[in-house]
């Protein structure tokens, strides 16, 4: 059994979320940056990256931006590292939250006021 493949079983979890508080900016030489601006923590990306980045939408895990990563670009070995790291360092600068439960799933307050009444 290949060890990486029993790796990638873990690889899901938490649903990832873009930090609201944080805007992409292209940046002509350096790619782009990407700043909360609530704490002005930044981190400059490639567009793979910033790809990355937008897929975290607080309904995808770890695995399913893989997947979505996969239906449309070659996903080797190496990638799969790659979108981790990026992922890791997103998390770790605050730039995307990670959640247990997928935003759409999680009751707001707003919502109730649209519920039927019974």
């Amino acid at each position: 059994m290949d060890p990486k493949a029993g790796k990638r079983k873990t690889r899901g979890g938490s649903a990832l979320l873009r930090n609201p508080t944080a805007i992409a900016r292209w940046e002509s030489e350096d790619g782009v940056l990407i700043t909360n601006v609530e704490d002005g923590c930044s981190v400059i990306t490639n567009e793979p990256g910033l790809i990355v980045w937008f897929l975290c939408d607080g309904e995808r895990t770890r695995l399913d931006v893989h997947a979505t990563l996969a239906a449309t670009y070659l996903m080797s070995d190496e990638t799969v590292d790659a979108v981790d790291r990026v992922l890791e360092r997103f998390i770790a600068t605050g730039l995307v939250l990670q959640r247990t439960t997928p935003v759409k799933e999680r009751p707001y307050e707003a919502d109730a006021q649209f519920a039927p009444r019974g």
